[in-house]
């Protein structure tokens, strides 16, 4: 791998870092609920690993950076929907005790 071609990789990833960053950011920010609020930090500190992992992987191993989505995306899909499910329970949850609450 020629130099220009690290230094693109380099620069992307860290665009996409900073941008899911800020995303993860706001999207916490904008929960209400604390069971909810620590479910999607876990989350987010498991998702962040499996990313870094995979930038990692298409640095130290260039010529096979295609084969690292495989796995990536194997473990992405059942993550993500796992995730919506179990936040959305999670939401239903607090926010019914929360009307029990006001009333």
């Amino acid at each position: 791998m020629d130099a220009r071609t690290l230094v693109a990789m380099i620069v992307i990833d860290t665009l996409v870092v900073v941008g899911g960053a800020i995303g993860s950011y706001c999207y916490v920010r904008k929960i209400r609920g604390p069971q909810e609020r620590t479910f999607v930090v876990k989350m987010f500190v498991l998702m962040w690993l499996l990313i870094i992992g995979l930038f990692a992987g298409q640095i130290l191993f260039p010529g096979s950076a295609f084969l690292l989505f495989i796995p990536y995306a194997i473990l992405l899909t059942p993550l993500a929907l796992y995730w919506n499910k179990k936040q959305r329970e999670i939401h239903i949850q607090e926010s019914g005790s929360h009307r029990g609450d006001d009333g």
